[in-house]
């Protein structure tokens, strides 16, 4: 309780020490293609966060020599939601439709089914075979948003949805 105590003190004073970590998707926030995070958090480490309360954003856990690469601004504080009820847009919103775009994996998030696995690799597929019709391209990505849709509501339970904006990307030393 007295840790808990504690970070609930520093986000009052708006940050300090409230972190959160990207890991996989550390890039399409930084491309500012992600606005949203689903997190399986206590209620507890949920209450830290609130509207307007700058976070310091982590390419991975600092406890495995994660280094803060961004600051965000909470634009709406935690709240829980179901993945039945996830939205099309927060395909977008997690970034998955710029990660699946640009060539990177699917993150290994425990409710990306393998229904989503083979939506990301039939996106990435499409992909190579219209990348000269910018018509078929943009089809190619509803459709991705659809089947990722579909695919993230089938999932049973719930999670803590943050929605956030990129305040400032931390200079990378050398």
């Amino acid at each position: 309780l007295p840790r808990l105590q504690r970070h609930q003190a520093m986000a009052a004073r708006g940050g300090g020490g409230v972190i959160i970590s990207f890991g996989h998707t550390t890039d399409a926030l930084l491309a500012e293609e992600k606005t949203v995070t689903r997190r399986e958090w206590t209620n507890g480490h949920a209450s830290m966060f609130r509207e307007g309360l700058l976070v310091d954003a982590y390419d991975k856990s600092p406890r495995v020599r994660g280094r803060k690469v961004a600051t965000i601004r909470i634009t709406h504080g935690p709240y829980r939601e179901r993945l039945a009820e996830f939205p099309i847009q927060d395909v977008v919103g997690e970034g998955f439709a710029w990660m699946a775009r640009t060539g990177r994996e699917m993150p290994p998030v425990p409710w990306l089914t393998d229904e989503a696995a083979l939506a990301w690799q039939g996106y990435r597929s499409a992909l190579k075979r219209y990348f000269d019709n910018s018509f078929l391209v943009t089809e190619a990505e509803r459709e991705f948003c659809r089947a990722m849709h579909r695919a993230i509501r089938h999932v049973v339970g719930g999670v803590w949805v943050v929605r956030f904006e990129l305040v400032s990307v931390e200079e990378v030393g050398e």
